[in-house]
């Protein structure tokens, strides 16, 4: 049919080819193969060659979705990626079982931009549909060859996110004069208080007479911290987590 797949593997990476028993139309390719990155879980890659033959397309889409269930069974993260010849930027019965794809299994289509582009047609044939799109650092399709697919890619790695942070508010008592402070209210004529007759009123002056010392001595001040967004994490679960990586790097070496 003039098209087909093939895996390229870093001979660093240790790999694992996958077979699910799941029958698909005769022309399509599929291949599996689990791939074991250092420091981070697997991840199960599914390469799709689908032909443009018209009348097994649903018949494809509906064996997909079978493997997909297998997949989902593994509990591992996982990539679908390929030549679909559905073209995403139409509305058909077959982009519409490509879209329910994302909301049944959690996953994320990460290819907008054209993959193959003719003199007259610009169309969205492969497709990449990933369920660690928190993970996706960059996407996007560029031209290598002079071919009219153009080559599609992902970058996985860590997200970094923007730290939340707020403003706080505070007193710094670390050199203040309890001494003078205390000689100062001492000293201080509280006749004041005499000229009020409602109690409430009297408690309130009384607060304001001491903010208004302790603005003196020691002024609120403001400073930016950061939110953790993780409470439990703390210095002891740190260490624990030093300790299985450690351990997990020389069980490797052994």
């Amino acid at each position: 049919m003039g098209g087909g797949s093939i895996f390229y593997i870093h001979d660093s990476l240790k790999y694992l080819p996958l077979e699910y028993d799941v029958a698909f139309p005769k022309e399509v390719e599929i291949n599996c193969v689990q791939i074991f990155p250092d420091y981070t879980k697997p991840i199960i890659c599914i390469l799709v060659y689908n032909p443009p033959v018209e009348n097994h397309k649903l018949q494809f889409l509906q064996s997909l979705e079978s493997l997909l269930y297998w997949v989902e069974r593994d509990n591992v993260e996982y990539v679908v990626m390929g030549d679909f010849n559905i073209d995403l930027l139409t509305d058909s019965p077959a982009t519409r079982i490509c879209r329910n794809f994302e909301l049944s299994f959690g996953l994320k289509q990460l290819i907008n931009a054209p993959t193959r582009v003719t003199l007259s047609t610009e169309t969205i044939l492969d497709h990449m549909y990933v369920s660690f799109n928190d993970k996706i650092v960059q996407t996007g399709v560029f031209s290598l060859t002079n071919s009219d697919h153009r080559f599609t890619f992902f970058v996985r790695g860590k997200v970094k996110m923007e730290s939340s942070s707020t403003i706080i508010k505070f007193r710094s008592f670390k050199d203040v004069n309890w001494d003078k402070f205390s000689d100062e209210f001492k000293n201080y004529d509280w006749n004041c208080l005499n000229q009020v007759f409602d109690s409430e009123e009297q408690i309130d002056l009384f607060e304001k007479i001491i903010l208004v010392k302790l603005d003196e001595i020691c002024p609120i001040k403001r400073k930016r911290v950061k939110i953790s967004s993780a409470p439990w994490m703390n210095s002891e679960v740190l260490d624990l987590i030093k300790s299985r990586n450690g351990a997990k790097h020389n069980f490797e070496l052994s």
